[in-house]
């Protein structure tokens, strides 16, 4: 599954490595899965590929998206609300140990994700 999905402007996925500060900051934040996912399982739930399509979305955070459509029409986060699906890319983490990286994947609206 290679993504040919261009950048958005409203919706910034990520996959950052959790180190052990972020891990902390993470649990005192009160984050679910705070320490992330070993790399190895999420290879092995998208069968070796570095992209992972996350969907089912909550509701609160279609209307966010369905609101800012509204204000700033960005193909990706339109395609998102019509499909409920987002795929966000890995790359950034081959070459990794899967046996000992944990990841975090996700999205964010704006630029403070990136």
């Amino acid at each position: 599954m290679v993504s040919d999905q261009p950048p958005s402007h409203l919706l910034r996925p990520f996959a950052r490595v959790v180190t052990e500060e972020m891990a902390r900051d993470r649990e005192a934040a009160g984050v679910p899965n705070w320490a992330g996912r070993l790399l190895s399982e999420v290879l092995e739930e998208t069968g070796g590929q570095y992209e992972m399509v996350l969907d089912g979305f909550p509701d609160r955070v279609l209307a966010d998206l369905q609101r800012q459509i509204h204000v700033d029409d960005d193909p990706i986060a339109r395609r998102v609300l019509e499909t409920g699906r987002l795929v966000v890319s890995f790359e950034n983490v081959r070459g990794l140990d899967p046996a000992t990286t944990r990841v975090a994947l996700g999205f964010g609206f704006g630029c403070c994700c990136g």
